[in-house]
C-alpha cells in the first residue's frame, strides 16, 4: 500500500495530517532535485546562438524578398496581359456598337467608299465627259 493510501486509512486527526504531509514532502524532495540535475556526459557547445539566429533571419529575409520580387514580376506580367485583353475587348465592343447604329444609308456610303466612288469623284467624271455620256451615266444610277 502506498503512503497516500496508508495516510487515508489512518484516523484523520490533526497530528496525523501533519506527519503525513511531512513524510510526503520528504519523499518528493529527492525526486525534484534529481530531475533538475544535469548528467556529466552532456557536451558543452560553445557557439553563439545570437549570431546563428541572426544568420537564419538574414537568409530568411533574403529568401522572402526574392519571393516577393518574383511574385511582383509575375503580378506585373499578368496585369499587363489583362490590360491588353481589356483594351481589345473595349475596341471590339465599340465597333459592335457602331455597327448596331448604322443605317441603310451608312451601309451604302461604306460600300461606295470601298469602291472609291463619292459625290466629288462622280462630278469629276461627269465634267470630263461629253453631254451624251453624262446623260447615260445618270440614267444608270
Amino acid at each position: 500500500m502506498s503512503r497516500a493510501g496508508m495516510f487515508l486509512a489512518q484516523p484523520h486527526g490533526l497530528e496525523t495530517w501533519d506527519t503525513a504531509m511531512e513524510q510526503l514532502k520528504q519523499d518528493l524532495q529527492p525526486t525534484s532535485l534529481s530531475a533538475n540535475a544535469m548528467p556529466p556526459e552532456v557536451p558543452n557547445f560553445s557557439f553563439s546562438t545570437e549570431n546563428l539566429s541572426f544568420d537564419f533571419k538574414d537568409t530568411d529575409m533574403k529568401r522572402l524578398s526574392m519571393e516577393i520580387e518574383k511574385e511582383k514580376v509575375e503580378y506585373m506580367e499578368k496585369s499587363k496581359h489583362l490590360q491588353e485583353q481589356l483594351n481589345e475587348l473595349k475596341t471590339e465592343i465599340e465597333s459592335l456598337k457602331l455597327r448596331e447604329r448604322e443605317t441603310a444609308l451608312d451601309l451604302l456610303h461604306n460600300e461606295n467608299a470601298e469602291k472609291g466612288t463619292s459625290k466629288q469623284s462622280n462630278f469629276k467624271k461627269l465634267t470630263l465627259q461629253s453631254t451624251k455620256s453624262r446623260v447615260a451615266f445618270f440614267e444608270e444610277l
